[in-house]
């Protein structure tokens, strides 16, 4: 059993040493290429908002929320940052649930606050690199 379970080890440690540079090649998306996606699926968002189109509502909201956890995400690490960051992914969150439960006029206000946190976070972001 001994003999078993170091050669299991032995393994997996040789696997993880065979895939770990390939993993560590993977370079994170550039922010600016992740802020260009954010910015279609917001005008995607805006589309399915006017057109009444929620379970497309649900769909861009969503990616946006999947955007939000890519690594280029994340332009500066301060808590204002987060702070913004954190606004968005609720005003997203809050979208969804929103569209889901076919409440047109509540996804609308919440796109408005996500597109605020967008342009806040935008300009905390400018201002933080122009002093720096």
């Amino acid at each position: 059993m001994f003999k078993w379970t170091i050669a299991l080890l032995l393994v997996g440690v040789g696997l993880g040493v065979a895939i770990y540079p390939t993993l560590a090649q993977q370079e994170p998306v550039p922010t600016a290429e992740i802020m260009k996606k954010k910015l279609e699926y917001s005008q995607k968002l805006l589309e399915a908002l006017t057109l009444n189109d929620l379970d497309k509502v649900v769909a861009e909201a969503g990616n946006l929320i999947q955007v939000r956890k890519e690594a280029g995400f994340r332009a500066i690490k301060t808590p204002e940052y987060e702070m913004f960051a954190d606004d968005f992914q609720r005003a997203a969150d809050a979208m969804v649930k929103a569209a889901k439960d076919k409440n047109l006029e509540t996804a609308k206000l919440h796109y408005l606050g996500m597109t605020l946190s967008c342009f806040n976070c935008h300009a905390y972001v400018r201002d933080v690199r122009k002093r720096g």
